[in-house]
């Protein structure tokens, strides 16, 4: 009995002695604690780096916020931080429009989106959403701009018209609206249609002004029209009628004299002696061939004292006169008659002492050739752009 105690006993002193062992190398160091579950370490599966978060802004912008309907827009989306991200831009018309998606697409590099389009009849709000998105290790947040509003305008031209009060010139102010810097404009007066008088361009502010030499007496209707401007129609100002009053001057200047005719290879060169009034503003030059009834005109710059008319007919013969017009409308009495039939043969120079009066020249003379008689070419438009007040004339013979 006393041998099987003994041999009970020596397992017990052996899990104490091991005990008392471990408990030593855990106050010395020697053996490290366990980890406790779920602690790095734990396991051998390495958890992934957690993506840092930024957050985006977005704005919209547009060339000018009140538009003309069929006006070409341009509008733009903006993003930050810039980079290539995709985004909506989306519309709503009217006050009770419903946000639709108008536009979508990718920003450039610097983060922009741009479009064109015209402008409608009512009035349009936008806005950019830009959804979330992940650059490397960046996630991006979503993003929503403010509303940006286009206002759509109804187009405006007024015309004010006044006569000077010293009574020789008349003044035009155009105003419109909305304003758009260099857009045409055009002042045009009424008489079997409307003509153009003058042409301008608006300034920063949608205004033009103009100033005409007095016309004859009588009562004028002038316009003026706003032109087409990328997109938006024209319009056209309310009428105006003004009436001129008999000038003070009628007395009208002195008639051409001396006028001469040396018919050339189709052609005939006029020759007369200058007019000198302070007042004289033009010739006119009447022609009309043998077989005709119907006097044509030509008009001719005050500094020039001949003429040239070329295309003519050989064989044919023509007559020809002139008369002086000061700027008040006033047309003198008509110079001598002269006839000349033009044939084959070579043109000679102009004479030396032509148009200068008795004895005289001028440097400022030179040859004006124009179509035959009845057509009106592109002199006559030389001419208007001189003097844009010869429609106006009561005497003016082109449609």
């Amino acid at each position: 009995m006393l041998r099987s105690t003994t041999t009970m006993r020596e397992p017990l002193r052996g899990t104490v002695a091991l005990a008392v062992l471990l408990l030593a190398a855990a106050l010395l160091g020697l053996v490290a604690p366990a980890p406790a579950a779920g602690a790095p370490g734990s396991s051998s599966v390495v958890s992934a780096e957690r993506p840092r978060k930024a957050s985006t802004s977005a704005w919209m912008s547009v060339n000018a916020a009140k538009r003309i309907p069929g006006e070409k827009v341009k509008l733009s989306a903006h993003v930050y931080p810039e980079m290539r991200r995709k985004v909506v831009v989306q519309r709503k018309l009217g006050k009770r429009g419903k946000w639709t998606n108008f536009v979508s697409g990718r920003t450039t590099a610097k983060g922009e989106l741009a479009r064109e389009f015209k402008a409608t009849t009512q009035d349009a709000r936008f806005r950019v959403v830009v959804p979330a998105a992940k650059r490397g290790s960046t996630r991006y947040a979503a993003a929503r701009s403010k509303v940006l509003k286009v206002k759509s305008v109804e187009q405006e031209a007024r015309l004010t018209m006044r006569v000077s009060s010293g009574g020789e010139l008349i003044e035009a102010s155009v105003w419109a609206a909305p304003f758009r810097k260099k857009r045409p404009v055009r002042i045009q007066v009424l008489s079997d249609t409307w003509r153009t008088i003058a042409v301008g361009e608006l300034d920063e502010k949608g205004q033009e002004e103009f100033t005409f030499l007095r016309v004859a007496s009588g009562a004028y209707t002038f316009r003026a029209v706003v032109q087409q401007w990328r997109g938006a129609p024209k319009v056209v100002s309310p009428h105006r009628r003004i009436v001129i009053t008999t000038p003070r001057d009628r007395t009208p200047p002195p008639k051409p004299q001396s006028l001469r005719a040396e018919p050339g290879d189709g052609s005939v060169e006029l020759v007369w002696n200058k007019v000198d009034a302070r007042d004289f503003a033009a010739y006119l030059v009447y022609m009309r061939s043998s077989a005709s009834s119907t006097w044509n005109t030509l008009v001719v710059d005050k500094n020039v004292g001949y003429l040239r008319v070329t295309k003519l007919g050989n064989g044919t013969r023509y007559e020809f006169k002139v008369t002086a017009v000061d700027r008040y409308g006033n047309e003198s009495g008509f110079s001598n008659t002269v006839r000349a039939t033009p044939k084959g043969s070579a043109t000679p120079p102009p004479p030396a002492g032509h148009g200068g009066g008795p004895g005289g020249g001028s440097s400022g003379d030179v040859p004006i050739s124009v179509p035959g008689p009845g057509k009106p070419g592109s002199i006559l438009d030389q001419w208007l752009e001189l003097f844009p007040w010869l429609p106006l004339l009561p005497f003016w013979p082109y449609p």
